[in-house]
């Protein structure tokens, strides 16, 4: 009986582990628009490729981005 469950949760536990699909996450939402955490990371990138910046650094630098976004959209609709 424990030999079945053995072979019953080896074969289930591939199915569960594959099951979960990652989502992109809100880190900002700014008059019902949001700022999506995959291109603050995309424009993070950007700048690690071109400077070698210590962990501070990249803090600070992600704060500055997610500032750079919520700034363009507050000008975006100020013009509309």
């Amino acid at each position: 009986m424990k030999l079945l469950k053995y072979i019953t949760c080896l074969i289930l536990l591939p199915s569960f582990l594959f099951a979960w699909e990652s989502y992109d996450r809100v880190i900002a939402t700014v008059n019902t628009r949001p700022i999506l955490e995959s291109a603050v990371e995309e424009r993070l990138y950007h700048i690690r490729r071109t400077r070698r910046l210590t962990p501070a650094q990249v803090a600070t630098e992600r704060q500055r981005i997610v500032d750079r976004y919520i700034e363009d959209i507050l000008v975006s609709e100020r013009s509309e």
